[in-house]
């Protein structure tokens, strides 16, 4: 699968590295759960630094496969403190695997308002202070 990036939210610094071995056969739901399972303890707070929100795109993205480009979302769930995954369309997916990314990974806690956005198709990432929104939305 090639890459993974990994975003720390409390220092802001974003790492690309090789896909862990453990995690090069996983896409999609697989890779979400296996990487909340292995790198997130139990105790953790859902909603704490500690937690991981995994972006990880399908097995099949950017192939000509129907209805395959998905990207799944995975986190500890603040409601269950079970392992919880969500789907949804559009190119992030398949762009994630053009640029051989399987997966991106953050942790830790924002010491502000505001997101890191990785890029890794342009090799370099940015800080929004609104990040999604447009200037007809109300903050």
């Amino acid at each position: 699968m090639g890459r993974m990036v990994r975003v720390d939210m409390s220092t802001p610094a974003v790492r690309i590295e090789e896909m862990p071995a453990s995690y090069a056969e996983l896409g999609g739901r697989g890779l979400t759960s296996a990487i909340v399972a292995n790198e997130v303890s139990p105790v953790s707070e859902p909603l704490g630094g500690r937690n991981r929100l995994v972006f990880a795109p399908g097995i099949l993205s950017g192939t000509g496969a129907p209805n395959s480009s998905r990207l799944s979302i995975g986190f500890k769930s603040p409601l269950t403190g079970g392992i919880k995954e969500s789907t949804v369309g559009g190119h992030r997916s398949p762009q994630a695997r053009q640029a051989r990314t399987g997966g991106d990974c953050g942790r830790g806690a924002s010491p502000g308002r505001g997101a890191i956005c990785p890029s890794p198709l342009r090799g370099k990432s940015r800080v929004d202070p609104f990040p999604g929104l447009q200037g007809h939305e109300e903050l």
